[in-house]
């Protein structure tokens, strides 16, 4: 389970004890415990459907002023979590239990003594209510001259949207997002940029690290900056790169809604092996998808 180094570092420091919540920490919720039809009146269910039937843009609005929107809805939310300091997908609670009435009763534990648990989870939101969660570090953008030094390095522009956010908002450290030069890291310490490998297909930009060598991968060479999983696991080495039929506003959206989880391979009967999506979401009729097991780079 991965959390933002600097938490990390800053509670091992000082000599925080974690664990675990009796089990329960957990990865990636799905969106179908989200009952969102339930908020849509039927006015807004009519303008979806005019949507759809206009190819996914307002009517009399370029598709590229509507993607633009989009970006600017998504880079919105994301600062707002980020300027909450409630960007991680796991969060540092004081031990309790809730009562019978779903109140957080503390534990006599030592001083400093922290669980460890799931944004969202009933252990997360009981303790919220009872002001028992450590606040995260603050996070800073990137430099200029870090941008530009990350596009130099993979010899592609970074897509607009992650070169926005990068610097107008933060240098990774949301979810499982890694900076470049100066900001978050995996659990080597390295950064998307220092994570460039030339065995690598070119062009592909590792931006997350779910742990257990598993990462999530931006084209920034194609169209539409799609997204792209590893996962080694699986043994078949190089071969374990494949398209997960996402764009990377995709792919931020699912994870502020709550339904990103890692990319992985996992044994199928029928053809050996499988792969499956990080973003759990009800597919639009009205956008095409590539099917994560068809392409593959080797």
């Amino acid at each position: 389970m991965r959390v933002h180094g600097d938490l990390l570092r800053a509670h091992r420091s000082h000599g925080v004890e974690e664990r675990s919540c009796r089990g329960r920490v957990h990865r990636g919720k799905s969106c179908a415990r989200r009952s969102w039809t339930r908020l849509l009146d039927r006015s807004l269910v009519a303008s979806l459907g005019m949507l759809a039937a206009s190819g996914g843009h307002q009517p009399g609005r370029p598709a590229h002023d509507t993607g633009r929107m989009r970006d600017d809805e998504v880079l919105r939310r994301i600062a707002a979590r980020v300027a909450a300091r409630d960007y991680s997908d796991d969060v540092y609670i004081r031990p309790g239990r809730p009562d019978a009435n779903g109140v957080w009763v503390l534990d006599p534990m030592p001083e400093g003594t922290r669980w460890l648990v799931a944004r969202g989870s009933q252990e997360h939101l009981a303790a919220l209510a009872a002001d028992a969660v450590d606040p995260l570090p603050p996070l800073e953008p990137a430099s200029v001259q870090a941008v530009n030094d990350a596009e130099q390095a993979l010899g592609h522009p970074l897509p607009p949207l992650l070169r926005r956010i990068y610097l107008e908002v933060a240098n990774g450290g949301f979810g499982p997002v890694l900076g470049v030069a100066g900001g978050c890291t995996d659990d080597l310490g390295r950064t998307a940029i220092d994570r460039l490998n030339p065995r690598e297909p070119a062009g592909l930009l590792p931006i997350a690290h779910w742990g257990c060598a598993i990462y999530s991968y931006v084209d920034c060479a194609g169209r539409g900056a799609m997204m792209w999983g590893f996962d080694p696991n699986s043994g078949l080495g190089e071969h374990s790169f494949y398209s997960e039929g996402i764009s990377l506003v995709d792919w931020l959206d699912g994870w502020l809604n709550g339904c990103l989880e890692q990319p992985h391979l996992e044994p199928d009967p029928t053809s050996r092996w499988s792969t499956t999506n990080s973003e759990r979401i009800r597919r639009q009729p009205d956008r095409e998808f590539v099917h994560p097991a068809q392409p593959t780079l080797f």
